[in-house]
C-alpha cells in the first residue's frame, strides 16, 4: 500500500497533468532521496510533477469576546454607603468646616432630627431664645450671659448675632465649636 501511494506521488497519471517544472530531474532526485526508495525508470515525456502550491484547507476560528476596556481608567464609583444618609447635601460643607470623620454619622443624625436638613428652621419653644438653623444651636450660646457678656459664640468668633446661625456654613462651624466645648450633650446625645 505504501509503495502504491509513493508511486502515485511520482507518476503523473495519479493526478492532473501539468507541465514539468524546471529542473524536473533534480526535483525527482530530491523526492526520491526523501522517500528513500529506489526510483524506477520513468518513461520519457512523463516526468514526475511536483506541485508545491498550498493545499486548500478549512480553518475554524473561535473568537472570545473580552470585556471592553476603556483607554483611560474609569473613576471610582461614588461611595454607595455615604456617611450622611439623611442630609447628604450637607456632608461636603460639614467636612469643609472641620467636622471630624468619626463624628459625621452622628452629625447627620442631629441635622435630620433637629431641622430635617432645613437651615431656616427655628424652634421658638426652646429656652433662651429658641434654637436656630441646621443643628438647632440654642440661643444660650449666642446671648450675653454673666460669664460671656457678648455671648459665647461671639467670644469664639463664630457669629456676630444669633441670626447668623441661619447660614449653613456658620451654623455647622458654630455647632463644631459647641461640640468641642461640650460634646453631644447640648443635643441630648
Amino acid at each position: 500500500m505504501r509503495a502504491g501511494v509513493i508511486a502515485c506521488l511520482l507518476v503523473a497519471s495519479c493526478g492532473p497533468s501539468l507541465p514539468p517544472p524546471p529542473m524536473a530531474d533534480v526535483t525527482r532526485d530530491v523526492v526520491v532521496g526523501v522517500l528513500d526508495i529506489d526510483p524506477a525508470p520513468l518513461p520519457s515525456g512523463n516526468l514526475p510533477v511536483v506541485d508545491d502550491r498550498p493545499t486548500p484547507t478549512t480553518t475554524t476560528t473561535t473568537t472570545t469576546t473580552l470585556p471592553h476596556r476603556p483607554r483611560h481608567p474609569i473613576p471610582p464609583a461614588p461611595d454607595p454607603d455615604p456617611v450622611f444618609t439623611r442630609c447628604p447635601q450637607w456632608e461636603p460643607l460639614a467636612r469643609e468646616v472641620g467636622w471630624p470623620e468619626s463624628e459625621l454619622e452622628r452629625l447627620d443624625h442631629v441635622l435630620f432630627r433637629e431641622s430635617r436638613c432645613d437651615p431656616t428652621q427655628w424652634n421658638p419653644d426652646d429656652p433662651m431664645g429658641g434654637s436656630h438653623g441646621l443643628t438647632q444651636v440654642n440661643g444660650f450660646w449666642c446671648r450675653p450671659t454673666e460669664y460671656w457678656p457678648d455671648g459665647w459664640l461671639q467670644a469664639q468668633e463664630q457669629v456676630d448675632q444669633c441670626v447668623d446661625l441661619y447660614d449653613p456654613e456658620i451654623n455647622l462651624s458654630a455647632a463644631l465649636a459647641v461640640w468641642h466645648n461640650s460634646g453631644w450633650s447640648p443635643w441630648g446625645l
